[in-house]
């Protein structure tokens, strides 16, 4: 699978689950797509009447396509009834969030979401991450003389 694009607030959420499903696309999405016009940074996944949705991912409009649907519509994501099911208990808890995680192409054909479901990290573990990335990039510099 070819990543297109990762969302760079993910790091914010501690990730319990992952899964990777389809999304429901028109053609010169799939398009804009390829080309790499795609943001899920604002994303977020919500259910509607028992159907997850992806809303505010935001895919540029085809340059030579006459058909151009709205860049923000919510958009339909394909998971089976077991997926959706545990996914909307998941939530249900308190503070548990779908997060989308990456766009990915499969086979240079299909278009597939990851999507994660966790909570939010408080002040003190996202300090801890930056102070445990700083070590590392210490370390690595050390490495190198």
């Amino acid at each position: 699978m070819k990543t297109i694009v990762r969302n760079k607030y993910a790091r914010e959420y501690e990730i319990e689950e992952k899964y990777i499903c389809g999304i429901a696309l028109a053609g010169s999405e799939v398009k804009s797509i390829r080309q790499g016009k795609v943001s899920i940074d604002e994303a977020v996944v919500n259910f509607v009447s028992g159907r997850p949705f992806i809303l505010n991912m935001h895919i540029s409009p085809y340059q030579n396509s006459p058909f151009n649907p709205e860049p923000t519509r919510p958009r339909a994501l394909l998971m089976t009834k077991r997926e959706i099911e545990r996914i909307y208990g998941l939530t249900t808890r308190r503070g548990y969030k779908i997060i989308p995680l990456s766009v990915m192409i499969k086979d240079n054909k299909l278009v597939k979401i990851e999507i994660g479901v966790g909570k939010r990290k408080k002040i003190e573990d996202r300090r801890r991450d930056i102070i445990e990335k700083e070590e590392r990039r210490k370390l690595r510099e050390i490495k190198k003389f």
